[in-house]
């Protein structure tokens, strides 16, 4: 064989064999550039979207911009997942439309440094942002929060605990970038939320701002209804000899002043606006001396009460509501609370009088006390009959007395008085329900606070909570006082059944119906007819030792949550101690 023959084909047989083996290090190059950039060119994105950590969004539609965002996620170079740790960190999110509506999403991770801009693409990669590209990004509008410099401070007020963060109005403010240049903004935010601080004339509270230097002027007006009261320092507010006497809303704007010097990254005036309530502490009068009797109840007269707090009642030697429902009153200038005293016959005090206190305490931990006396039941009031035993022979009887009768009484009842209206309907005393007996307990009937004992196929021990009126089949029931109807239907315990609302937590019962005549939201007056009178229910009387069903009324009311004996709103109906 000829040798230069044999040589030039070694020769080709290398090179081809050099090029195979080199194809994989071009692919790879070029697959590791593709995967590097994983984005389109500027000419085939259809639009861009960032969201920011805070759930502002903004839209980049400028051609100019959408380039910029193309050229920087090419340009960036892929860094170790090391470079920083970003779990602490909460990235703009970056969505990119291509034309073929393919979506790339990417996490920014933006510092307010030219070498400190990171992100990552859909598959986890990082990648840092040139220096030059970072500058530029920065000081766009979707980054400008990134430069905490640019941020105008909230204002914020400190009391008892509680944070208020009032957002600025108006400014002007100049701020230093990332490129140590200067930018200035003008704030125009006349839209934003005005909140409520609240002070008093022990608690202020004090002013600061959310940025690391505090202005070097505030100054504070103070106004009502246009007139200014105050000018001056926040700290002296309540030393202005301005604020009323009564709870009093007034318009308070903060100007805070930050002046520029030599090592200042920011600098501007910033004005804040806010109304400002003067709270008053609230003032109790529980009318009547204190004095309430089982059964019964009395009113909590409030003056300065704020729309919005709870108002608690702590007792060691009587079980009032944990909580009162206040209700205003405006055209009487004060608010009240209602306090019924429970009546049970099993309490080992029901027959003696308690002197005691009770301790009206607000969310704030703020408390008052006052002086109450519980009585016992008056003689004339006592019930009569005080205790029955009641054996249920009858089947239709022993078929609506039961464990689930009671349990659907008492859920009806809590979920239709669970709201009232919040104004009085009612005027003057409350009514019978029936024309004929005057609300007199029927014969073998329980009145408010019997003792029950039944004996069936089901056994319960309970305390009546109402009266049960002997009137005739049929006969008409009244409404005892102007209200809402709130329910309307047939329970399986008191039959058919209707609940008015007369406003401020006063609701009355009227049981055993034979027919309705009303329906839920029906407005009614006093008097008013709302069914017939029947036997619907456990209408049972007691005739010894057995019971019987008879046509009969019971009727029921309770305030502020509690039922109390219903004498009480015929004989004095509700009185404010005016």
């Amino acid at each position: 064989m000829n040798s230069t023959v044999y040589n030039a084909k070694n020769k080709y047989i290398i090179l081809a064999i050099a090029i195979i083996m080199f194809i994989p290090t071009i692919f790879a190059i070029h697959f590791n550039s593709v995967a590097k950039q994983d984005v389109v060119s500027a000419g085939r994105i259809k639009s861009i979207s960032i969201s920011s950590p805070d759930g502002k969004l903004f839209s980049v539609e400028e051609q100019q911009a959408i380039t910029l965002y193309s050229e920087i996620i090419k340009s960036a170079q892929q860094i170790n997942e090391n470079f920083r740790d970003l779990s602490a960190e909460k990235p703009y999110v970056v969505k990119i439309v291509e034309n073929d509506d393919f979506l790339k999403i990417y996490d920014f991770y933006m510092e307010n440094e030219a070498n400190g801009c990171i992100f990552t693409d859909s598959e986890g990669r990082y990648f840092l942002v040139e220096d030059d590209d970072a500058l530029e990004l920065l000081s766009r509008p979707e980054f400008l929060e990134v430069n905490t410099y640019s941020v105008v401070p909230d204002a914020v007020i400190t009391r008892n605990g509680s944070v208020l963060n009032i957002s600025p109005s108006t400014g002007e403010w100049s701020y230093k970038g990332a490129d140590g240049t200067f930018s200035n903004k003008q704030l125009e935010n006349e839209d934003v939320e005005t909140p409520t601080a609240r002070i008093n004339s022990t608690s202020l509270g004090e002013l600061s701002f959310a940025v690391s230097k505090e202005p070097d002027k505030v100054n504070v007006t103070l106004s009502k209804d246009g007139e200014v009261k105050h000018t001056g320092r926040f700290d002296t507010l309540i030393n202005a000899n301005v604020m009323a006497e009564r709870d009093t809303y007034y318009d308070l704007e903060i100007e805070a002043i930050w002046e520029p010097d030599d090592n200042t990254n920011f600098f501007g005036k910033a004005t804040y606006k806010l109304s400002l309530l003067y709270d008053v502490a609230p003032t109790y009068t529980v009318i009547h001396s204190g004095v309430v009797s089982r059964g019964g109840f009395t009113v909590i007269r409030i003056q300065n009460f704020n729309d919005g707090d709870k108002l608690f009642a702590e007792c060691e030697k009587f079980a009032f509501p944990k909580e009162l429902n206040v209700y205003r009153l405006p055209l009487a200038g004060y608010s009240v609370a209602f306090l019924p005293a429970k009546f049970d016959p099993a309490e080992s005090t029901v027959n003696k009088t308690i002197n005691t206190s009770i301790k009206l305490v607000l969310e704030d931990g703020t408390s008052q006390t006052k002086n109450v006396t519980i009585n016992p039941v008056p003689k004339e009031r006592k019930p009569n009959p005080e205790s029955q035993d009641m054996l249920i022979a009858e089947p239709e009887l022993q078929s609506v007395f039961t464990a689930e009768a009671f349990e659907e009484f008492e859920k009806t009842v809590a979920e239709s008085t669970a709201e009232s209206v919040k104004d009085p309907l009612w005027t003057g005393k409350f009514v019978y329900p029936d024309a004929a007996n005057k609300g007199k307990v029927g014969e073998g009937m329980a009145a408010f606070g019997t003792k029950r004992m039944v004996r069936g196929l089901y056994q319960k021990e309970y305390v009546h909570n109402g009266i049960d009126i002997a009137v005739e089949q049929g006969a008409t029931v009244h409404a005892a006082n102007n209200g809402v109807v709130v329910f309307a239907g047939n329970l399986t315990l008191t039959g058919n059944t209707v609940i008015i609302d007369h406003g401020c937590s006063i609701f009355t019962y009227y049981g055993h119906l034979e027919s309705i005549s009303v329906a839920v939201g029906n407005t009614v007056t006093t008097q008013a007819e709302i069914g017939k009178a029947g036997a619907t229910g456990f209408a049972a009387y007691s005739d010894g030792a057995g019971c019987k069903a008879a046509p009969q009324i019971h009727f029921a009311a309770s305030v502020g949550g509690e039922f109390i004996n219903p004498y009480y709103l015929w004989k004095h109906g509700v009185n404010f101690g005016d």
